[in-house]
């Protein structure tokens, strides 16, 4: 095993394999490569947390990746897949340097719909793909909050999904076959391209949720669904939290399997309004979505949907106003950043959003699990919002706290810690979309136990030298940087 090269002859070995305009090794041009979406944020107040890679290489193609991994084994350098950037769980924080592969231009899309599915290269963007699909009648559901950016490989890595996977589930129900090369270079193919295959182990699946920490994924044929023309969209809002989840169980009880059945509280509902909505007033909101082929089917569906709420004391907006429900869903899929409207300022921190508390529950304890974690917020002094996919059991929670000052930090801390233990005691997860990474790590052993040694084991077996996405979901050990309460002793 050789040293790790020098910064210039690793660029010059480098650009022999991608050419020289492929790789990137100046201090600005990697800067943008050192973060995820939430560390980013943090890095004004943190200016030492820029974990810089050594160098960004933009491969063209598979064999070209296999080079690089070849090269990265026997010279033992850390080696970071890379799609959009658009990761919450520090899935693409180089913590040891290394190469970062940009899989961007790794962006083919091969529609096949007579066949029903579609073959794409990892960088290929979710709307890209979607555009290609739906100009044939076709598209790939799992649409997560990030979809105008993010890629297919990553969603594949991290099993995305979002506010449809009710009826539609995550990116893993639709992969059918991954090109994946492995950490000593070698390219295989896990999966057919059929609908159906009954031949083996179902290694492809291994690799899905795996955030590169087991090879990088090169190609991927997914299948694809018949696009729903006929979309209706309605907001019910409610007296009260509880009157949300009660309505929402009934619509799930009546054997209905919504497009979208989405949970906003009353705080999601005051930063709406602030930006632009007359919303009515209430305590708890769902925001619903039918979708299909045929319109009498549709708008039965929403009708059924929209008299149980209206059952539970909700007034509801939005049904016959198509325009208005467009609006409605592209305010959701940014209420994070609406929730700053809350903040009078400029003096006041700013709000960070912890996009790492996105457990998963049983339906049955939902609502059990928000009084808690509400009664948490109150009893800490913490100013924050709970909202998410209560369709599929998956909760999101938004905090508030000052990066500048060490105690808030802490207790911004503690109280994550506290809501995924929750989650845990009540039978869930410690995530349901957003993956691992490095910012749940800490608490991976305490949801799989021995699991986890099964896990560590596989990434032995399949990267003994440990060199992909290192750091990452407790399989090597937990850097420092994924404790919150070291930010601090670090700066």
């Amino acid at each position: 095993m050789s040293s790790r090269p020098e910064r210039r002859e690793l660029e010059r070995e480098l650009a022999g394999m991608v050419g020289r305009e492929n790789v990137l090794t100046e201090e600005a041009d990697l800067l943008p490569y050192s973060a995820d979406h939430f560390l980013r944020g943090l890095q004004h107040y943190l200016p030492k947390f820029k974990f810089l890679p050594d160098a960004v290489v933009t491969p063209l193609e598979t064999s070209q990746v296999s080079r690089i991994l070849r090269f990265a084994s026997l010279h033992r350098i850390p080696v970071i897949p890379r799609g959009a950037g658009t990761s919450l769980a520090g899935q693409l924080i180089p913590v040891e340097g290394g190469i970062v592969l940009d899989l961007k231009k790794m962006n083919r899309i091969e529609p096949r719909v007579e066949d029903r599915m579609v073959v794409a290269g990892p960088g290929a963007t979710y709307a890209e793909l979607n555009r290609e699909l739906e100009r044939r009648g076709y598209f790939f559901p799992p649409e997560p909050g990030s979809a105008m950016a993010c890629t297919v490989g990553g969603m594949v890595s991290t099993n995305a999904s979002g506010s449809g996977a009710v009826k539609y589930g995550a990116t893993r129900n639709y992969v059918l076959s991954l090109e994946v090369v492995l950490a000593g270079g070698e390219v295989v193919r896990l999966g057919r391209k059929v609908a159906k295959s009954a031949s083996g182990y179902s290694l492809k699946d291994l690799f899905v949720g795996s955030e590169g920490t087991l090879g990088v994924i090169t190609e991927i044929t997914l299948r694809v669904e018949p696009y729903p023309p006929i979309r209706r969209t309605t907001m019910a809002v409610f007296p009260s939290l509880e009157g949300a989840f009660e309505a929402a169980m009934e619509i799930l009880g009546r054997g209905i399997t919504p497009a979208s059945l989405e949970l906003l509280d009353e705080l999601c509902l005051l930063a709406l309004n602030m930006s632009g909505f007359s919303l009515p007033e209430g305590k708890g909101a769902l925001l619903l979505r039918s979708d299909g082929r045929y319109r009498e089917a549709v708008e039965g569906e929403m009708e059924e949907m929209v008299r149980a709420c209206r059952g539970k004391g909700a007034e509801t907006v939005g049904v016959e106003d198509e325009a208005l429900g467009r609006r409605l869903w592209e305010a959701r899929e940014k209420i994070s950043a609406s929730l700053t409207k809350l903040l009078p300022s400029p003096e006041t921190p700013r709000l960070v959003f912890q996009a790492s508390v996105d457990v998963g529950l049983p339906l049955s304890k939902m609502l059990e699990y928000v009084r808690r974690v509400k009664a948490l917020m109150e009893e800490r002094g913490i100013m924050g919002v709970c909202f998410g996919h209560v369709g599929d059991g998956n909760v999101h929670i938004g905090s508030t706290f000052v990066p500048e000052s060490p105690e808030q930090v802490e207790r911004a801390r503690r109280f994550q810690e506290e809501a995924i233990r929750l989650a845990l005691s009540l039978g869930g997860t410690l995530t349901a979309e957003h993956g691992v990474g490095l910012w749940k790590a800490p608490y991976l052993e305490e949801e799989h136990g021995y699991a986890l040694e099964l896990m560590r084991s596989l990434k032995r077996l399949l990267d003994p030298q440990g060199i992909l996405n290192p750091g990452k979901m407790a399989l090597d050990g937990i850097p420092r940087v994924a404790l919150m309460e070291r930010w601090w002793e670090e700066k």
